[in-house]
């Protein structure tokens, strides 16, 4: 009876720890997309592996639509935006600053006057979660 027993709190400790983890990781700052132009777009990030650029999985943002990421490693992340009708025309590219601690940051892509696409940054402030105050 002893070696099941011992077999289930190993398991379950690890589950518990692991979601403590997952909760301190929450405290840390997001960073996210917002699509404010009238066309999907294609956001990919870049990241240095061992000296070399190394492109992460494209996500496309369908118009209106709005993406958030809690995985933000360094301080800034090299961000590309295309078209996905013609991958190779690049719309937007450049460097934006990962979150603090204590901030979010949501990137707003929208359209400028000339056409181009801008990217607005937009820095909220941190709350833990919990009881709301009312």
């Amino acid at each position: 009876m002893c070696s099941p027993m011992r077999q289930f709190w190993l398991p379950s400790l690890l589950g518990v720890l692991f979601a403590l983890g997952e909760v301190g990781a929450a405290f840390a700052g997001w960073m996210g997309f917002r699509n404010e132009t009238n066309d999907t777009i294609v956001i990919q990030e870049t990241i240095i592996v061992n000296g070399m650029p190394r492109p992460g999985k494209p996500q496309r943002l369908f118009a209106g639509e709005a993406v958030r990421d809690t995985q933000c490693s360094g301080s800034v992340r090299k961000i590309t935006i295309t078209d996905p009708k013609n991958p190779n025309q690049i719309l937007y590219t450049g460097n934006l600053p990962c979150p603090g601690t204590n901030e979010n940051i949501l990137y707003v892509v929208k359209t400028d006057a000339k056409g181009s696409v801008t990217v607005e940054a937009i820095k909220i402030a941190a709350t833990p979660p919990g009881p709301s105050k009312r």
